[in-house]
């Protein structure tokens, strides 16, 4: 394979440089991944990269890391985690661990 070729299932980002003619939500940058549909065709799956900090942080939670060791891992402010916490929230990505206090 060489450097031009793209492997099926291999996960792109793309970002739109700056330019006065690129504005709004149209150029957010967003996450590209070549697969298979159903048929067995090759078919690019295209997916916000908000949407996709959003399951990640939701998940590394679930991990049991906290808030700034998954700003570190994903290289965003801590702002953005507590932010993408609460969308995951609202989204039901996350599941509340209950405590049961045991009486004494």
């Amino acid at each position: 394979m060489d450097a031009n070729t793209i492997a099926l299932d291999d996960l792109r980002e793309i970002h739109f440089e700056k330019s006065r003619q690129l504005c709004g939500t149209h150029v957010e940058p967003y996450e590209a991944q070549l697969s298979h549909d159903h048929q067995g065709r090759s078919a690019w799956t295209l997916r916000a990269i908000a949407d996709s900090t959003i399951e990640r942080v939701a998940k590394l939670t679930q991990e049991g890391l906290s808030q700034k060791e998954i700003a570190d891992e994903l290289h965003i402010h801590k702002s953005n985690v507590s932010r993408s916490l609460r969308k995951a929230e609202a989204q039901g990505l996350l599941k509340r661990k209950i405590l049961l206090v045991g009486s004494v």
